[in-house]
């Protein structure tokens, strides 16, 4: 068992996009996944991308945005949904609302965003 706190997590901060990341291979080597808490600020985007090994769940928590995906669609994101992305699916996030756009990411295997 291991207790974590605010002095164990790493914040990363980049367009508009707040990363807390709670369980790492820095705090937890012993887990096979990551907890992130992510906050979209107005007007943060995270461009589409892909995880090729990892699967990734979002739970939104607060607030509204766009979630992008592969073919160039955008879906509306609101608190209280839960997307689950597969190995290789495209994806990203944007906000163009006057509020801040707060998920947790579970993402299994782990990777190593903290150097993002």
């Amino acid at each position: 068992m291991k207790i974590l706190g605010e002095q164990d997590f790493i914040q990363r901060e980049r367009d508009g996009i707040r990363s807390t990341y709670l369980l790492s291979k820095d705090n937890a080597p012993f887990t096979c996944l990551s907890l992130t808490s992510i906050r979209v600020m107005c007007g943060g985007i995270q461009e589409r991308h892909v995880h090729h090994s990892s699967d990734q769940i979002w739970l939104a928590l607060a607030g509204e945005a766009s979630l992008l995906i592969d073919d160039g669609s955008i879906v509306a994101l609101t608190a209280g949904q839960i997307v689950y992305f597969q190995a290789g699916d495209v994806h990203g996030v944007s906000n163009s609302t006057s509020n801040d756009f707060s998920y947790l990411s579970i993402t299994v295997p782990r990777q190593g965003f903290e150097q993002a």
